[in-house]
């Protein structure tokens, strides 16, 4: 069975939940808070399914542009780029 998956927001590694979900379930599932402790960076992160996908499935959770990053020499941080000044 696909296992759900979420995104570490530290560093954006896919993490298995431990939840295992056929598409049918999936789609059933409650979005609710849970933890899960992230392998990738140590810390405990809450999700929610609305940020989950499953494993086998293509992802159709798409970023809204504003949240995508860009790697700079100090880390990841929002890409502003395509926001205009007033004016």
């Amino acid at each position: 069975m696909p296992a759900v998956m979420i995104k570490c927001p530290r560093t954006l590694r896919p993490v298995c939940t431990g939840v295992e979900a056929d598409l049918s379930n999936f789609n059933g599932l409650l979005d609710v808070a849970s933890r899960i402790h992230c392998p990738h960076c140590g810390d405990d992160h809450t999700w929610w399914k609305r940020e989950a996908w499953l494993a086998d499935q293509p992802s159709n959770r798409q970023e809204p542009s504003f949240l995508k990053m860009r790697r700079t020499s100090r880390g990841r941080v929002p890409d502003l780029k395509h926001i205009q000044s007033p004016g």
